[in-house]
């Protein structure tokens, strides 16, 4: 099963043509066949084997992924499976603690990187 969240925020605001043009990339990527597709499994093998199934490629997918700092998808259009959107934390509890976590220790990261370049 496959979940599609898209919305029409910003469908008011014109900002000059680009919501338009930003919203309809955005959905044109999360309704993509090729998007799609990477999220079902596909039969392999001949017709004279048993048929398998190749797992998907994929969980989630859009237009872009921005992994930090606050992993996201900008605008929030996305396709994605049912079984990835039920094992996603809750947003005000433990994705909370889980993202400070990420972003202090790619922060401290970071400082030993600049301090070893010193």
């Amino acid at each position: 099963e496959l979940v599609i969240y898209l919305h029409s925020k910003g469908s008011y605001h014109t900002g000059h043509g680009r919501n338009h043009d930003w919203r309809r990339a955005h959905t044109q990527a999360a309704t993509h066949a090729s998007c799609l597709d990477s999220l079902v499994s596909s039969p392999t093998g001949s017709s004279h084997q048993q048929q398998q199934q190749e797992p998907p490629s994929c969980n989630i997918c859009g237009l872009q992924y921005v992994p930090l700092w606050t992993p996201m998808y900008p605008g929030n259009m996305f396709a994605s499976t049912c079984s990835y959107v039920r094992h996603l934390l809750p947003p005000q509890t433990e994705f909370q603690t889980k993202l400070a976590a990420l972003v202090a220790e790619v922060n401290a990261s970071s400082s030993r990187s600049s301090s070893n370049s010193n």
